[in-house]
């Protein structure tokens, strides 16, 4: 585990993944606010016209800039994925010892009845 004050490396890959998670929420919906602002756009002007105007031309850049933003998160989210379950999976499965068990007796067997005539 980690030294005093300090989360071990499974905590922090943890609050990292949700970091990212968060920002990959966020970027989608300001990407879905951009391709709204271009359909508003597109639906107002002629394709001709439109093509022209500053503020499509903006929006589509920002558009590909939230795209570029989202793959580099995406990928950092599947590589944090695989350290946390990886890391996951070399904990031990063990039961704390506060928790109680039943008695060890010997397996119950089901009650058996006659073979059918």
């Amino acid at each position: 585990m980690g030294g005093i004050g300090l989360p071990c490396p499974q905590v922090r890959t943890w609050r990292r993944l949700g970091q990212v998670r968060d920002g990959i929420a966020r970027l989608e919906a300001e990407k879905g606010r951009v391709a709204q602002g271009v359909r508003r756009i597109m639906a107002s002007h002629d394709k001709s016209s439109a093509k022209t105007l500053p503020e499509l031309a903006a929006l589509k850049e920002r558009g590909r800039s939230l795209r570029g933003q989202l793959r580099a998160l995406e990928a950092e989210e599947s590589d944090l994925e695989q350290r946390f379950y990886l890391g996951a999976l070399q904990l031990p499965n063990r039961t704390h010892p506060d928790v109680v068990r039943p008695p060890k007796t010997s397996p119950k067997s089901p009650q058996t009845q006659q073979n059918p005539p």
